[in-house]
C-alpha cells in the first residue's frame, strides 16, 4: 500500500491523476514523525487542499525537505527528499481548473 496525492477529476468523481508520496510503512515512520514535529497543517494524510492553499502547501513541503536533510541519512534521506522535490514540481500542474481539490490518501 502507498500514500498518494490524488486528483478526482473524472466526470464520475474517480481519480484521474495520482502521484505517489511514499509506501505506507515509510510514510508512517518518517513523514508522520516530521509532520508532527513540524506542526504541518495542510500536507498530511487524509488531508485535502485547493489552489488557494498552494503557497502554504509548497512552504510546508520546503520545511519537510529541510527536516529530511537534517534528520535522515542514506537511502531514506534520498528517497524522501526526491519525493518532496517531485511534489513541489508537479503539484502546481495538477490544478487544471480553479475548483480542483487534491486529496492525500
Amino acid at each position: 500500500m502507498a500514500i498518494s496525492l490524488n486528483r478526482e477529476g473524472n466526470p464520475d468523481g474517480t481519480i484521474d491523476l495520482s502521484v505517489n508520496i511514499a509506501t505506507t510503512m515509510f510514510y508512517n515512520e518518517y513523514w508522520e514523525k516530521a509532520i508532527k514535529e513540524l506542526g504541518i497543517k495542510i500536507f498530511r494524510e487524509n488531508g485535502k487542499f485547493s489552489k488557494n492553499e498552494l503557497s502554504g502547501v509548497i512552504s510546508e513541503l520546503e520545511i519537510l525537505k529541510q527536516w529530511t536533510i537534517s534528520n535522515l541519512e542514506g537511502i531514506e534521506r534520498e528517497y524522501m527528499e526526491e519525493r518532496i522535490v517531485n511534489l513541489i514540481e508537479v503539484i502546481p500542474e495538477m490544478f487544471n481548473q480553479e475548483d480542483t481539490i487534491l486529496y492525500i490518501y
